[in-house]
């Protein structure tokens, strides 16, 4: 709860198409009980969008202690970081936390849209990248309540942006200390993520570039390319698979398409 502490509304400013904006203006329905999820391809590739996350948990830790009136609460906002493949990064010091926000797994568009609809997220800052067709369960697609989402890059600077989040005071520090917390990815990465945040920073200001990004397009993002080793197609385990009489695979019938049409 440490930024709670460092931080104020003061420190950020978010632009719209060149336009100053609010929170609200960028997450439509945002509120203290929003569920927010960065899900990430590469390790260090978070850190892309780490000044918004830290605009997003100062706004949940003001909006909290006015709900609080001055008692004393003891959580955190329902932020999740979703890694595919692995460990990409430990964003604890930006308030993903506890551990458990931490979640890995496999390169299945299923699994993904699985581990949203399973925490609820409502907001989702997706990694950019090519957005693909794919296939889930229909009851994993029926279940998701996406209501906006926004794509970064690792850089900093998301291709086509149209929105802007500056971020000073401390803001910076706290980056580089989440970076260098970052332990479960070489060395190396760290040091590139160290130098992309130096290129978006001037003047005790840090600068990053997203883009919003139509629901269709950020489950397209969620889709990885074809020819990805993973042990549970669609989720299911062998016994999953026995279990279910789906040995020869998940009849169509079963399916939905997600991405851009």
């Amino acid at each position: 709860m440490h930024t709670g502490a460092l931080l104020s509304s003061e420190d950020f400013a978010i632009a719209l198409d060149g336009r100053p904006a609010t929170i609200a203006d960028l997450l439509p329905g945002f509120t203290v009980d929003a569920r927010v999820a960065i899900v990430s391809r590469r390790p260090g590739a978070p850190f892309g969008a780490a000044t918004l996350l830290l605009a997003l948990v100062t706004a949940w830790y003001e909006e909290r202690r006015r709900r609080a009136a001055g008692a004393a609460f003891h959580d955190y906002p329902d932020w999740f970081l979703l890694q595919v493949g692995g460990e990409h990064a430990d964003l604890g010091m930006l308030e993903v936390w506890p551990p458990r926000k931490h979640v890995v797994v496999e390169p299945d568009a299923e699994q993904l849209l699985g581990a949203l609809s399973d925490r609820a997220v409502d907001y989702l800052l997706v990694e950019d990248g090519e957005p693909r067709r794919g296939q889930v369960l229909r009851e994993t697609r029926n279940a998701l309540r996406l209501r906006a989402a926004l794509a970064y890059d690792p850089s900093g600077r998301a291709a086509g942006a149209d929105v802007v989040v500056t971020g000073r005071g401390r803001s910076e520090q706290l980056v580089a200390q989440s970076i260098a917390d970052s332990t479960n990815v070489p060395e190396a990465v760290r040091d590139g993520c160290r130098a992309a945040r130096a290129r978006i920073s001037a003047d005790g200001a840090s600068v990053e570039r997203l883009r919003r990004i139509d629901l269709d397009t950020a489950l397209g993002l969620l889709v990885p390319p074809p020819g990805g080793r993973v042990r549970r197609p669609f989720g299911l385990s062998p016994r999953d698979r026995s279990v279910a009489r789906l040995q020869d695979g998940v009849p169509p019938a079963m399916l939905t398409e997600i991405g851009p049409a």
